[in-house]
């Protein structure tokens, strides 16, 4: 009402609304005076009119001046009302678009300005310093595959008579990510030929709402395609899934799996129940089965079924009650065991020939529990501990082990029984009955079931008490083979039969050419240009490669420093791993060779000088034959004489003849 006067006074300002104001005035004082007159002194005097006309003419000026006043001040009022009105609008108008993440945008068609609140590019995602200002820099931030769109859109919407344009594209974020935006705007002003003049229109942050209409879209796809996936399990399953009213026990669901399995149509199994098919439970029972279903939530068994033609088969159920709907029903998985069992049957028959081949392997074999508690164990095992199998199984290692043996298995067996490890370890054992202390070689693996899990563990150890003393009989063998390696004065060297290359080498090694043990592994003889004639290592290969051996051969060979070298070499063939190898003793007999060939030298001088002496001799013994000669014409000469001559001259004569026999062994030549 108040607004409506005011506009009133507006619209009448002039001399008629003062002569209103005046008139009015007028009468309202004239009017008090003569109702004061007749309350006052009964009826109405001229005088008190006169004066009241003379007080209303200055009451109205008065109020002529107030409301002139008052005139020029209410255009102020309405302004300052207006302004707060539009900051409150504003405000209000800024408090929806950020809460909308909206901002009002226009654009100049004549100069190509963009013009917007900066300060709402937040809300898009859009940072100040790169912010367009252009339609142009504008359509370089939307996403390449929505440019197009936008353009086509945009320049429809400029048209005569054109409808506003609205869509939605990706533009690029101050992050590097594509933000979806909706966008809307129509031409507002155009010049007298239909030219655009100016473009409004609102920008809208929809990234969210896109993303979760993404994701929703995604989240029915997948949903769709896991239907579609169960629908397809449920159909393609290998075992039987029905779905059954517990109430009336019929079958409301089913696959085609349980209809081929008991030789039923669909049709006709849809008008079955449980007890139709059921071949070793009454009605009773069949009440009672479901009656525990419903108490304890689920149920695993295994039953006999009945097929159409009347023959009966195992299968394993498996089965919930569910709620669909409000209403309550029971899926059962059906698998078909028969197999299962012909197998478990063939199983049990081969169970007594098993034991009697695990009774007589030369390992101890023995299977556990997931509590360490024993379930089998073979002959060897129950010789060991001198007991009964039914002695044995229930009870833990600690019965038949010492303490200190009972802890170190338990903590092997966990490895297998709680991480599922398969494990070959060495364990010295105590027997408590024997007191017997061995050394074994075992290995344990989990045994699992068909879902994965754990429910046993085998064990198969193998006494390795000798081994281990032959193997430390043997490492004091390498020991000892080791220092004599190493300290043998000769050169003894381990070479690759292939190619030569040295393996290892002793300290006579080093010592007799010069190398160095670590100059010398990892290279071949002919890289260190040991051999000094290399005829003499293909000799040495080849009666290796002929008789596994070879000794006694003397080949030249280079030392580091230059210097050739005198050996005599025997080699055999070895095993190195994988490897034919040869192992070589080699002595430096260089000094020998040397002394040799002086003692060669000396027996060729002694032979030449045994020939001369040879060539005298026979000279000399022709000399004494023709001596001997004329000894022997002199001494018969002699008996002639003597058997003449008288008994008193044979003295002298026999020292003359003695002085004869002197003469004619000397040297003496003739004057």
């Amino acid at each position: 009402m108040n607004a409506r006067f005011f506009s009133f006074l507006k619209r009448s300002n002039g001399w008629r609304l003062w002569a209103v104001v005046a008139l009015i005035l007028l009468l309202l004082i004239e009017l008090i005076v003569a109702v004061m007159d007749v309350a006052l002194k009964g009826g109405v005097m001229s005088g008190d009119l006169l004066i009241g006309a003379v007080a209303a003419g200055g009451v109205a000026a008065f109020g002529i001046a107030f409301m002139h006043y008052l005139l020029r001040e209410l255009p102020k009022e309405e302004n300052r009302q207006l302004v707060r009105s539009a900051k409150h609008a504003n405000a209000r108008l800024s408090m929806a678009l950020e809460n909308a993440q909206m901002m009002i945008w226009e654009l100049d068609l004549v100069e190509d300005k963009l013009l917007y609140e900066d300060d709402m590019l937040g809300l898009l995602g859009m940072a100040k310093t790169d912010a367009p200002h252009t339609i142009s820099g504008m359509a370089e931030r939307i996403h390449p595959d929505d440019r197009a769109n936008f353009m086509a859109q945009f320049n429809d919407a400029l048209s005569d008579a054109a409808p506003p344009f609205n869509l939605e594209y990706r533009v690029a974020r101050h992050d590097g990510e594509w933000g979806w935006v909706h966008c809307s705007g129509k031409v507002i002003q155009r010049d007298a030929s239909g030219t655009p003049l100016l473009m409004v229109g609102c920008l809208m942050n929809i990234n969210a709402r896109k993303q979760a209409a993404m994701q929703l879209l995604e989240e029915k796809t997948l949903l769709a395609e896991r239907e579609a996936l169960f629908h397809h399990i449920f159909a393609q399953a290998n075992e039987g899934v029905v779905l059954i009213d517990p109430e009336t026990r019929g079958f409301v669901e089913f696959n085609d799996v349980v209809c081929r399995t008991l030789g039923y149509s669909r049709a006709e199994f849809s008008r079955l129940t449980v007890a139709d098919i059921q071949a070793e439970m009454d009605t009773t029972d069949i009440a009672n089965k479901f009656q525990s279903l419903a108490d304890e939530g689920a149920a695993e068994f295994e039953t006999l079924h009945r097929r159409k033609d009347g023959t009966l088969f195992n299968e394993r159920i498996s089965c919930r009650p569910i709620s669909l709907k409000g209403r309550s029903y029971v899926v059962a998985i059906w698998t078909d065991i028969t197999e299962r069992k012909r197998a478990e049957a063939a199983l049990l028959a081969s169970e007594q020939k098993l034991l009697t081949i695990l009774d007589n392997v030369d390992a101890y074999i023995y299977l556990k529990d997931t509590g360490g508690r024993y379930l089998f164990a073979n002959r060897r095992v129950r010789e060991l501990w001198r007991m009964e199998m039914a002695d044995i199984v229930g009870c833990g290692d600690e019965k038949f082990f010492d303490s200190a043996t009972s802890a170190n298995i338990r903590v092997n067996d966990e490895r297998v029984l709680r991480g599922g490890e398969t494990i070959k370890i060495e364990e010295t054992n105590t027997v408590s009955v024997t007191g017997k202390t061995a050394t074994y070689l075992s290995v344990k693996l989990p045994l699992r079931r068909e879902d994965g899990s754990i429910y046993a563990l085998c064990g198969i150890s193998t006494d390795i008490t000798e081994r281990k003393l032959l193997e430390e009989s043997l490492r004091n063998s390498e020991e000892k083979y080791r220092k004599a390696f190493n300290t043998n004065p000769d050169a003894i060297n381990i070479t690759r039969l292939r190619d030569g290359m040295y393996l290892d080498v002793n300290s006579g090694f080093e010592h007799m050419v010069g190398f160095r043990r670590d100059e010398v592994i990892g290279k071949t003889s002919v890289e260190l240009n040991i051999w000094h004639n290399l005829a003499d290592r293909k000799r040495l290969v080849d009666g290796l490669n002929k008789d596994g051996v070879y000794t006694n051969l003397e080949a030249d060979f280079n030392a580091k420093n230059g210097t050739v070298i005198n050996g005599l070499m025997s080699a055999a063939i070895i095993q190195a791993g994988d490897e034919d190898c040869i192992i070589t003793i080699t002595r430096d007999i260089t000094e020998h060779r040397r002394v040799l060939d002086q003692l060669r030298r000396t027996a060729d001088q002694l032979a030449q000088t045994n020939a001369q002496l040879e060539a005298e001799r026979a000279t000399l013994a022709q000399r004494v034959e023709r001596r001997t000669r004329q000894l022997l014409l002199a001494n018969k000469a002699k008996d002639s004489f003597l058997a003449t001559m008288s008994h008193e001259i044979r003295t002298p004569l026999g020292g003359l003849l003695g002085m004869m026999e002197l003469l004619g062994l000397s040297q003496l030549q003739p004057h």
